[in-house]
């Protein structure tokens, strides 16, 4: 690793009797900067591997409302979490209070193998109406929806998912060398 000199020297410098208070804190502060530089380049360089090896997520749900199929949170999950797993990350999602309106707050903490971690936040408008605007499920089941359409949204913004799904719209087709998985 090539920071190791310059961990070297700072421990050197710390075995030192004669080392004043004040520096030796400056040294440990410099060493906590020093890890989470290195945690961050890890993370950062793991994510660039995700990316480059993560496959476009072919429709394979169906929607009985619109008689369209599209890539559901697991059909993302069973195609890419290994690839995410394989490069050293874990997610973590977990809902707050939103400030805007009929929106529940919805957060993702990923985390790296090596410690870094990284938060990413979403205000998701509650999904309690179908598409006429009508209530068309009880509270519990509005909040579950939108929790799932949250972390499938959060999902793909944060690791650059690409799906076919073009939300039941056929205007948009997929180049013919997409391999569906």
């Amino acid at each position: 690793v090539a920071y190791t000199a310059e961990v070297r020297v700072v421990m050197e410098l710390l075995n030192r009797a004669d080392l004043p208070l004040d520096r030796a804190e400056a040294l440990l502060s410099r060493l906590d900067m020093i890890r989470e530089r290195d945690e961050s380049a890890a993370s950062n360089e793991a994510m660039r591997q995700v990316k480059a090896n993560l496959p476009v997520v072919g429709r394979a749900t169906a929607n009985s409302h619109t008689k369209k199929n599209y890539a559901d949170l697991a059909d993302i999950a069973e195609v890419c979490d290994p690839v995410i797993a394989a490069h050293g990350f874990s997610t973590e999602y977990w809902p707050f209070n939103s400030e805007t309106p009929d929106h529940l707050g919805i957060g993702c903490t990923v985390s790296h193998a090596r410690g870094h971690k990284r938060e990413y936040r979403a205000d998701v408008p509650l999904d309690g109406a179908g598409a006429k605007g009508n209530a068309n499920k009880p509270a519990i089941h509005a909040w579950k929806s939108t929790m799932t359409y949250g972390r499938r949204a959060l999902k793909e913004a944060i690791f650059d998912i690409a799906t076919t799904d073009d939300d039941g719209n056929s205007a948009i087709r997929p180049p013919a060398e997409v391999e569906f998985i």
